[in-house]
């Protein structure tokens, strides 16, 4: 057990200061509990200043949890110290949920006094995962209740250098799912509760992924059960799937997403339900053309399969699929076309619960000959509203939402001073909508600039546009997610520094929370965060 001083200076005197006004009511309160006929005055006073020293140890402990941001990384440990003539010894310890439970004993000769705090909720507010270079361990970091972040952790070794990483949390407990591919294209998958990564198990155990260039594999949790799903591929036209139980992976079993022979899996996607155990998979594959198909988990089956690409010409290196779920519909957006004018046109696919619609058009990229490379997708949980952004091979980031009946005129990020994005070989944009705001954040890297650019834009309001805290490179891989329970977002970023960043946006702005790694690889996207958003958060 790790033992911390008590140090008299700075804010901990507050605690001290408040404890002594209420000394006068402490005798009266002992004399009350105890009875005047049982305590002489020494023993009035012996117990007055135990319980004095135990609160007194109490707001100490507490003010050590605020101001040290890895307090939970070395848990339990004890902060000792001496109130006048009475010590007292506070015990920090960590439970998942609630945390910092603090037990603090105060003592004056026979006088004993123990005070308790029941902590403030969950102590790990989120989590981040990025890799360092020739390192085999994944390093993570928390991020608490109070914003602040730990200092670095190693999870468990994935037995070569991880180069794509996926991090989700339960919504049910405290845990946490960290998958990585390395680059000898094994798929490897570990959880995390209380703060201890499991031991990393290899999924894919009956083969490899087919290309290290490409994720094979995605991870989700149901969210009304907490279970966990992986899907992944073994180098075969059939991926598989496992469930994490909380404790255990099921054995491997496959899933027939209507793959010809000859086939090779370079894409899976995962997207959850937000309250069903429904799960949508998305796999693209390619076999002298590009297809790509859909499916619903539904509690206990892979169904509903829906073929999306078929004999498609879009560059196969880059993920041009993607789904958002809204309750228990969702849609999926994607390129089908064999020629540039088909490519022009995005599709997408309507899922109302129970059966697909059939294959409809979003509006034409206002560009031709465009090569869509990057699609993301998402729902306010609150409205019909669903934003898609494609990033295409021109550097240009279009945006639009889907209204419940029909899509809007796209929104040109980066293009109305004739600037595009730096990139369109790494994903460098991201969005999230704001469940506290009801807000959509769109976050992207123009051409040239050491600083992200963003847009924000309420539902139904006008949108705003700034830019981030400056990072000193080029933006390469983007990660930004929503906090679930505070008007805020959290943006990760990979850049040309092979740096990972960790930005928050307060309301108004956006500054650096810390430089998280230095030696990273802008090769793969090797960077995830995740928050929890079970009920018990603050």
């Amino acid at each position: 057990m790790n033992a911390k001083p008590f140090d008299r200076d700075g804010g901990t005197l507050v605690g001290i200061l408040i404890v002594i006004t209420v000394m006068g009511l402490l005798s009266a309160v002992l004399l009350t509990l105890f009875g005047t006929g049982l305590l002489d005055a020494t023993e009035t006073s012996d117990a007055s200043a135990a319980f004095q020293a135990a609160e007194t140890g109490l707001d100490i402990a507490k003010a050590d949890i605020v101001t040290d941001s890895t307090w939970y990384a070395s848990t339990p440990y004890t902060i000792t110290g001496v109130i006048g003539r009475a010590a007292f010894s506070a015990t920090v310890t960590a439970p998942s949920p609630p945390a910092g439970i603090i037990r603090c004993v105060g003592r004056k000769d026979n006088a004993q006094w123990t005070s308790v705090w029941g902590g403030t909720g969950a102590y790990q507010r989120a989590r981040v995962a990025y890799r360092e270079d020739l390192q085999f361990q994944p390093r993570t970091r928390t991020y608490s209740q109070f914003r602040l972040l730990s200092g670095e952790q190693n999870a468990t070794s994935v037995a070569s250098n991880p180069q794509w990483q996926r991090l989700v949390a339960s919504r049910r407990t405290n845990q946490f799912l960290l998958l990585a591919q390395n680059d000898l294209r094994q798929v490897y998958a570990q959880a995390c509760t209380t703060g201890t990564w499991s031991s990393a198990t290899q999924l894919n155990l009956s083969g490899l992924v087919p290309a290290a260039a490409n994720r094979g594999f995605d991870v989700a949790y149901e969210a009304l059960s907490g279970t966990g799903m992986v899907v992944y591929s073994n180098g075969s036209i059939t991926p598989r799937y496992r469930r994490w139980t909380g404790s255990a992976w099921t054995a491997e079993a496959a899933i027939n997403i209507g793959a010809a022979a000859g086939s090779s899996i370079r894409w899976i996607r995962l997207v959850p339900s937000p309250d069903s155990n429904q799960i949508l998979l998305l796999v693209r594959w390619v076999n002298g053309r590009n297809y790509s198909s859909a499916m619903i988990w539904n509690g206990a089956a892979w169904a509903n399969l829906q073929a999306l690409e078929a004999n498609c010409a879009s560059e196969i290196n880059y993920e041009t699929v993607d789904g958002a779920f809204l309750s228990r519909t969702g849609m999926v957006v994607y390129i089908n076309g064999a020629n540039a004018a088909a490519r022009r046109i995005p599709k997408y696919k309507r899922w109302n619960g129970a059966a697909w619609s059939a294959q409809d058009s979003l509006p034409q990229l206002p560009v031709m000959n465009t090569q869509p490379r990057w699609i993301r997708s998402e729902f306010n949980s609150r409205s019909n509203d669903c934003f898609v952004a494609i990033l295409d091979n021109t550097t240009r980031l279009n945006g639009t939402h889907w209204t419940g009946t029909a899509w809007s005129a796209y929104t040109s990020f980066g293009v109305a001073n004739g600037v595009l994005l730096d990139t369109s070989t790494y994903r460098a944009f991201d969005l999230a909508w704001g469940r506290q705001t009801n807000a959509l954040m769109v976050l992207y890297a123009q051409a040239s600039a050491t600083y992200r650019s963003y847009m924000i834009q309420p539902q139904g309001g006008a949108a705003t546009y700034g830019s981030t805290a400056d990072t000193a490179s080029l933006g390469r891989w983007l990660i930004l997610r929503d906090d679930p329970s505070k008007p805020e977002f959290i943006y990760m970023g990979l850049d040309s520094a092979n740096d990972v960043n960790l930005q928050r946006w307060d309301g108004s702005a956006w500054s650096l929370v810390a430089e998280l790694g230095t030696a990273s690889s802008v090769s793969y996207n090797s960077i995830d965060a995740a928050f929890r958003a079970d009920s018990s958060l603050p």
